[in-house]
């Protein structure tokens, strides 16, 4: 699953992956739907945790 991606996401792939607006994106980054670092100014996803989020699972 969501192999043509690097092992850190972006706001852009999280919006091409789930074929969201950038608003969606960063309040399901913002209210913790998906687990993220903010570094630099800029959200980090981790792809596991991408794949966590699409399968359902919760966040611990």
């Amino acid at each position: 699953m969501l192999r043509k991606y690097p092992d850190i996401l972006l706001v852009k792939d999280i919006m091409e992956i789930l074929k969201i607006g950038k608003s969606s994106a960063y309040k399901l980054l913002t209210n913790g739907k998906i687990k993220n670092k903010k570094i630099a100014g800029e959200y980090k996803i981790s792809k596991e945790d991408m794949i966590k989020y699409i399968r359902g699972k919760e966040i611990t």
